[in-house]
């Protein structure tokens, strides 16, 4: 299953993307829902073949995460390519500047089930997938928000 979100920002590309790619930030937003990662190798630098690995509550169960960065575009491209409990997730962040102040941010999710209770677990998200679709576009405007609100701090 793919889902696809799209999303203009009022900032340059570079900031957009430095904020895509701040890992500290987002291990630690994952951390309080629920989320423990640790990095692979302990990196302190992000880049192509950079992985994690930990576990996550959904659903009532704890389930075994890993992550890798499998597509790595200075300034265009992020991709993450994880497991979800038997679940395979790739996750496709693609820029396109628009102009000096302008970027088009598009999400790109492919879900494919690996086991039995993921492809039940895909089933349920098709029936909700307007919801699924809602929720990821709200953390994206949350995500451009913050951005534009530093670049407009900064002057």
């Amino acid at each position: 299953m793919k889902l696809k979100v799209t999303q203009d920002a009022e900032a340059p590309a570079d900031r957009v993307y430095a904020a895509i790619t701040d890992f500290r930030r987002v291990e630690t937003e994952l951390a309080a829902r629920g989320v423990a990662l640790t990095r692979a190798g302990g990196w302190t630098e992000p880049g192509l073949g950079r992985a994690w690995s930990g576990r996550a509550d959904i659903r009532g169960k704890t389930r075994r995460v890993t992550a890798a960065i499998t597509g790595w575009d200075a300034d265009r491209v992020l991709e993450i390519t994880a497991s979800v409990g038997g679940m395979g997730v790739v996750q496709e962040i693609r820029l396109v500047p628009l102009g000096h102040k302008l970027t088009r941010v598009g999400v790109m999710l492919d879900l494919r089930p690996d086991t039995l209770s993921a492809r039940l677990l895909l089933q349920s998200l098709k029936l909700a997938r307007k919801r699924v679709l809602g929720r990821i576009e709200g953390r994206l405007s949350e995500e451009i928000a913050r951005v534009e609100r530093e670049v407009k701090a900064e002057g």
